[in-house]
């Protein structure tokens, strides 16, 4: 049965609320990391209290947590076990943030991009045709916060904001609440692919082209343009990135 230690105190600013979420966060993040397999049993709560150096109720509450996180479940007469990763709700942040803190991982790139190539190039397309000139104007400014970055980070923001844009510009509720629930993990893939660029300059200068180009069939209100440039920009993006994430490189 795995042995818990800390690697770092549980106790955080703000008390019991502290704990409770360094708990969530120390099983998780082994979770996530696999250094707890599925079906492996967590130690019973007298015992993971022991080790954590908390109380049961702190340890009960965040397993709780973490069930509805989909990392664990409760069964009778077995315990807590954890689950396999089908399970796991891949778009709550903390799922994400473990998965994004260890380095970009290929997979989960590859399917967040996955995800962007069918949704994206459609809000394109209705962008082109609802735009309204104060949105085109708005994500205009966002591709000047773009080129006027001056490192990954301002580049990533202006980015976000450049997509939240377009896609609000559908004025489509559901798309926009769709979105925006994957919004997290879209921000994540993008956080964790823009750390394994290398040759940073020519990177943004190359992303730059192609936002100009969707930006532009938008404001001519070519919906079939702005949609093929966009499904363009998404799989130079996906490209771009998982060569950087690669293992080894």
């Amino acid at each position: 049965m795995y042995s818990f230690t800390t690697e770092t105190p549980l106790a955080a600013p703000g008390g019991p609320a502290g704990i409770h979420a360094g708990v969530v966060h120390a099983i998780g993040r082994r979770i996530v990391r696999g250094e707890l397999a599925p079906g492996e049993i967590l130690p019973e709560q007298g015992e993971l209290s022991r080790q954590l150096g908390v109380s049961r109720t702190v340890v009960r509450e965040a397993t709780k947590v973490l069930a509805t996180k989909g990392l664990v479940e409760s069964r009778s007469k077995r315990g807590t076990v954890v689950l396999n990763r089908a399970s796991w709700r891949l778009l709550d942040p903390d799922v994400l943030a473990w998965l994004t803190e260890a380095g970009p991982d290929p997979d989960f790139l590859r399917s967040v991009f996955e995800v962007r190539r069918i949704i994206e190039p459609a809000a394109a397309r209705l962008a082109a045709e609802r735009a309204s000139p104060s949105e085109l104007a708005a994500i205009e400014q966002a591709l000047e916060g773009m080129a006027t970055a001056d490192g990954a980070a301002a580049y990533l923001a202006a980015d976000v904001q450049y997509h939240e844009i377009l896609v609000a510009a559908t004025h489509n509720d559901h798309l926009v609440q769709l979105v925006a629930a994957f919004g997290p993990a879209f921000q994540a893939g993008l956080r964790a692919a823009t750390r394994t660029v290398r040759a940073w300059p020519e990177y943004a200068v190359s992303g730059l082209t192609h936002h100009r180009e969707v930006l532009d069939a938008v404001t001519a209100h070519d919906g079939e343009r702005a949609a093929r440039g966009m499904e363009w920009l998404v799989d130079q993006s996906l490209d771009e990135r998982i060569s950087g994430a690669e293992p080894g490189e």
